[in-house]
């Protein structure tokens, strides 16, 4: 009794195990795109305008099955020049994703850095979140934590940015408080290419290599 009990706790053991691994996902690679649209709201100025980019080049940086950092080179002029987002991954019924950034204490921002005609700024107290559903897994491609996603897109979670305090330089070295800005993400996606199964890649050349066999046979 105790071996088959003993058997039993294995069996469940890996049970638990493989069910895990099953359920991992990787989204580490420097190949994703970010496009984004959303609404700019700065109280203060009266200032309610839309913002959006498309195909900005993001690296992800998985650290575990449910953790990663999604790291994006700023344009220059911008301080600090690299902005850095916690990512976590919930894979279990529909696979999902929080991003977040907080208590960011300051980022500067060169003239016209984020609209044409506005002076540099300064931004206190940045917090952001962003959830999303991961819509494109292709479970072909095995990578270091699971099938490889290649497709995540804004859900109706928690989506914006808000700024403690916002300062504009009017004059060299004399900064005006702002107040509060807010932004409202309206839509997101991350995206990157879908490669093909190496099963896929090998039998295409396969076949190229007899087509053109076949070709050669002809012509004698």
């Amino acid at each position: 009794m105790r071996i088959l009990g003993r058997i039993a706790g294995i069996t469940a053991a890996t049970t638990i195990l493989a069910t895990s691994a099953v359920h991992a996902l990787s989204v580490d690679g420097n190949d994703w795109r970010l496009s984004l649209s959303g609404t700019l709201n700065v109280p203060s100025l009266g200032i309610s305008t839309t913002i959006s980019f498309s195909n900005a080049s993001v690296t992800i940086v998985q650290t575990a099955p449910n953790a990663y950092q999604l790291v994006r080179n700023l344009p220059a002029g911008f301080n600090p020049s690299t902005l850095t987002l916690t990512g976590n991954i919930n894979p279990l019924n529909t696979p999902a994703t929080t991003i977040m950034v907080s208590g960011y204490p300051l980022v500067e921002v060169p003239a016209d850095g984020i609209l044409q005609g506005l002076p540099p700024l300064r931004l206190n107290g940045v917090t952001a979140v962003a959830n999303g559903d991961i819509v494109g897994i292709n479970n072909a491609v095995q990578e270091a934590y699971g099938p490889r996603v290649w497709r995540i897109v804004k859900n109706g979670g928690t989506n914006f940015v808000v700024v403690g305090n916002v300062q504009a330089e009017t004059s060299p070295n004399n900064w005006q408080d702002l107040g509060p800005a807010f932004f409202t993400i309206n839509s997101w996606e991350l995206i990157r290419p879908v490669p093909e199964p190496a099963s896929l890649i090998a039998l295409g050349t396969a076949l190229t290599g007899l087509v053109g066999l076949l070709r050669r046979r002809a012509r004698r």
